[in-house]
């Protein structure tokens, strides 16, 4: 086995979790902007569809989270 390759595949799977969450988070964000554009039924909050605020609240987690792993591991 080639020297350095473990370290090199473990830097390149923090990278691709690190992607894959913030694409999760991308999505939540769109999803929960087309939600609560497109959306007339159901439950509403300050004439906001709920759903619509349950998703940015949960992207808003996630992304906090990825910042905060970011910032922690010291390579932003």
């Amino acid at each position: 086995m080639h020297k350095g390759l473990d370290e090199f595949l473990e830097s390149i799977q923090h990278v691709f979790n690190r992607l894959v969450i913030a694409l999760m988070v991308t999505g939540g964000l769109i999803g929960s902007s087309l939600i609560g554009i497109f959306a007339k039924a159901g439950p509403q909050l300050l004439g906001i569809n709920v759903i619509s605020v349950v998703g940015f609240a949960l992207s808003a987690v996630l992304g906090l989270w990825l910042l905060w792993a970011v910032v922690r591991s010291g390579r932003l």
